[in-house]
């Protein structure tokens, strides 16, 4: 199993434009979001390498236990071997000094069983010896794995730091924003954003498209689309509660009309008065 390395930091100072109305205030609550959930992603990918690598030391403990095992089977039979070949040795001065026919049989009898079972510790012991060449191999291996592991994970874990740090400090400066960015919401209405918000963060708020509330894709009622158009009002949709808004784009062609009828108005009663 791997795992990416951390996404590089943000610009140390990103640009950060205090929203102008509810489209903007809703994509700083989105971005907000975002880094949140970043940083909320930032231990649990630490704590994912974290048992990589306790993973990969339990294996290297294990593979050397196994060694050791091995080394110590290694020994008991070279110690065992040892005994038998003294044992034959001792068989051999004793065929050398008895007299009695039945006794010499005996003795070479029990010198021939002790020399098989030399040969078998013999093999006993080459096969050690190749699981013990085999198992130092093993051990050096994950030795190495283990030393790249951990230079993996240390740089790593500085990455996602930095990362994590430059995050906590956007975040500040995204929340302030959204603090002074309260403003642009509809007075008597401010009570109903804090509240959406507190409850749903980013999801909160959806914008409508061809008079359907994008958050839930239900067609808003007429009447909420022509308060959408009064400044004054924070509208919700009947069916999710979300805070609605029309596009950014839509929403300065109404506010270039609303300039505009003024001056209209204006530019008529001066012709009326003229006349």
């Amino acid at each position: 199993m791997s795992l990416a390395a951390p996404s590089p930091a943000p610009p140390s100072d990103p640009v950060i434009f205090p929203p102008t109305n509810l489209a903007e205030l809703h994509a700083l609550h989105q971005r907000a979001q975002a880094v949140r959930d970043q940083l909320e992603s930032g231990p649990k990918l630490k704590t994912a390498r974290q048992a990589l690598l306790a993973r990969a030391q339990a294996d290297l403990e294990t593979a050397k236990q196994n060694l050791q095992r091995e080394k110590l089977q290694q020994m008991q039979h070279e110690t065992q071997l040892k005994t038998l070949q003294s044992r034959s040795d001792d068989l051999r001065v004793k065929l050398n000094t008895v007299k009695k026919n039945d006794e010499y049989n005996a003795i070479l009898k029990d010198l021939h069983t002790n020399q098989t079972a030399i040969r078998q510790e013999e093999e006993a012991i080459l096969e050690q010896m190749a699981k013990v060449e085999t198992l130092t191999a093993e051990v050096a291996r994950l030795e190495s794995e283990l030393a790249a592991k951990t230079r993996d994970y240390n740089e790593f874990v500085a990455q996602l730091e930095t990362r994590l740090a430059s995050q906590r400090t956007l975040l500040k400066r995204l929340e302030a924003a959204l603090t002074q960015g309260e403003s642009i919401v509809p007075e008597s209405g401010r009570e109903t954003y804090r509240r959406a918000i507190q409850r749903r963060g980013a999801d909160a708020m959806a914008a409508v498209d061809n008079m359907v509330c994008t958050g839930c894709y239900v067609q808003i009622t007429q009447q909420s689309f022509n308060d959408l158009h009064l400044p004054d009002l924070l509208v919700t949709c009947k069916s999710c509660s979300r805070i609605l808004y029309f596009p950014t784009a839509l929403e300065n062609l109404l506010k270039r009309d609303e300039e505009v009828r003024p001056r209209k108005r204006r530019g008529k009663a001066a012709t009326n008065s003229s006349d």
